[in-house]
């Protein structure tokens, strides 16, 4: 079985940045929450239909740059949960050779 190794210290390097994009993307969506929710506040107010159209056409835009941005914020959660799955996998890896070697053993020395 051959497995590429990656270095446990590359791992926690592009852990740590990753999660600071994730901190990031984090304040982000606050402060587009925050504006989204003014921005409703100001459509709501529009006198004219053409303005109160625009006006929401444009709130729906950002809420959709909100909604994408949230779908990247999942997507880089689950990076995270996976370079920390590949950090676990020498470790689970070797239990697991250990586990199989003693079996192994244990059979053998039952069989003879």
């Amino acid at each position: 079985m051959q497995v590429p190794y990656i270095y446990s210290e590359d791992l926690t390097r592009y852990t740590a940045q990753i999660e600071t994009y994730e901190k990031q993307i984090e304040k982000s969506l606050r402060d587009w929450d925050y504006f989204i929710k003014d921005m409703t506040g100001k459509c709501e107010k529009e006198q004219t239909p053409n303005r109160k159209d625009a006006c929401n056409k444009q709130l729906s835009s950002y809420i959709d740059v909100t909604t994408k941005t949230q779908q990247l914020q999942r997507s880089i959660k689950q990076n995270i949960n996976t370079l920390q799955a590949y950090k676990r996998f020498p470790v689970e890896l070797q239990q697991w050779l250990t586990i199989s070697q003693r079996y192994i053993t244990e059979v053998t020395d039952t069989v003879q």
